[in-house]
């Protein structure tokens, strides 16, 4: 029944054999199965703990387990128990791609990598495992790989929405480090997401970031008022309208839209960098610039799938580059080490070398 698409009836089913029969490891797995599909995952992680219990070299079910426990924010738990799987199952290519996500979200970039290949070597065509190498790319500033691995990953799950969601915001992301084939094909994935999902607010708002990008700004305005539409408190719809608007001359709206970007989220760098510019008064740009110490006295280490390493370091160079202009000699010069501290070398190295005119105050 579960590989028939009946959750609900292989739960009833396999509750009923786990109290008639003798303990049974795969049928505490299998259950575990069913209330994950279900979207019970507390339940799903007792499932799977019960199979470990009854079998503790169990690996798939030490797998799925570490899954959910990622999913629920416990990555340290989750590598403990994908390493234990591959310990069991060395061959086992989802073990080694579900430990390479637990390791990039505790910061180790480069063993997530390491475990992106072995899954990669034992199973070339897991979807999955090109994600995992993607990611893992993309943490350790490798923009181009990062890219050629997730649009692998694309063609071998053509229809899996969030999949193509993914890549369209990475190729996002290469329009905004100046390529423009990134927003072309950017642009293109978005408008045939949005035609089969036009309610969700966040294609509406990469297409017209895209469009933007492209230099079509009428159309996407339009983009962007829709993602509002959808959604009035998006932070980064609101910031990417206001920029928008700047550079249609229209700074009133501008600064409308990018005051309540930072009202719902005051951290978000773009708003922040342009509002300071636009400050009409001292009293307003004092504010803001406080905002930005508070800004750069948080960790920046969260990534929502849209905030790449490269991407904040832009964010933190053009920061220092506005508070250079306005005097603020310490905290332009924070901002730019924060920003060599998160750009590729290629770029670092640009930023570095206006250090010495930053501390010069020129």
């Amino acid at each position: 029944r579960l590989a028939a698409g009946d959750a609900g009836g292989a739960r009833a089913d396999l509750e009923a054999a786990s109290r008639s029969g003798p303990p049974d490891p795969l049928v505490a797995f299998a259950l575990g199965e069913a209330l994950e599909a279900l979207g019970e995952d507390s339940a799903a992680v007792e499932g799977y703990s019960r199979a470990i219990e009854l079998d503790h070299r169990f690996a798939p079910a030490l797998v799925r387990r570490a899954a959910r426990r990622l999913a629920g924010g416990d990555p340290r738990e989750g590598l403990a128990d994908a390493t234990l799987a591959i310990r069991y199952e060395p061959w086992l290519a989802e073990a080694y791609v579900v430990r390479s996500r637990a390791l990039l979200d505790l910061g180790m970039a480069r063993a997530a990598l390491e475990d992106g290949d072995a899954a990669l070597v034992l199973d070339p065509s897991d979807a999955d495992a090109w994600v995992a190498q993607s990611r893992a790319h993309a943490a350790g500033g490798d923009r181009r790989e990062a890219l050629l691995s997730l649009g692998t990953a694309v063609a071998m799950r053509p229809d899996d929405v969030a999949l193509r969601l993914e890549h369209a915001t990475a190729l996002l992301e290469e329009g905004r480090m100046g390529s423009m084939g990134g927003w072309e094909e950017a642009e293109g994935t978005f408008s045939g997401l949005i035609e089969r999902s036009p309610d969700r607010t966040e294609l509406w708002w990469g297409r017209g970031v895209a469009r933007a990008g492209e230099g079509r700004h009428e159309e996407a305005l339009a983009d962007l008022d829709r993602a509002l539409a959808l959604d009035p408190r998006s932070a980064r719809a609101r910031a990417d309208r206001g920029m928008l608007l700047l550079g249609l001359r229209d700074a009133e709206r501008a600064r409308t839209d990018l005051a309540a970007a930072l009202e719902e989220d005051p951290g978000n760098e773009r708003a922040l960098r342009t509002s300071i510019l636009l400050a009409g008064t001292a009293s307003d740009r004092e504010a803001l610039i406080g905002r930005a110490r508070e800004a750069l006295g948080r960790s920046t280490g969260k990534c929502d799938g849209l905030d790449t390493r490269d991407r904040r370091g832009m964010e933190w160079f053009r920061i220092a580059q506005a508070l250079h202009a306005l005097g603020e000699r310490s905290l332009a010069l924070s901002a730019l080490d924060r920003s060599i501290d998160d750009l590729p070398p290629s770029l670092a190295g640009s930023a570095r070398a206006l250090r010495p005119r930053f501390e010069a105050g020129k």
